[in-house]
């Protein structure tokens, strides 16, 4: 999976591209079965230079199958 971050005037972007099949689907599951709840978003520094982040997106309890399309 391809992450890109960018920064806008108003909002951070976090852009996903599949670079596998298990990717794609991975990405079609989170569309489908996602919920507009953000619960985690941070980022860490580490003392050896490292940096790190995260953005936890909610998740339906009874998960779809389908697309929508």
């Amino acid at each position: 999976m391809k992450v890109e971050l960018n920064e806008y005037d108003g909002c951070f972007k976090i852009a996903l591209t599949a670079e596998t099949v298990a990717d794609a689907a991975t990405l079609a599951r989170m569309s489908a079965n996602r919920t507009t709840e953000l619960r985690s978003c941070g980022a860490n520094a580490y003392k050896d230079g490292t940096f790190c982040g995260h953005v936890v997106i909610g998740k339906r309890k009874n998960n779809t199958s389908t697309i929508k399309q």
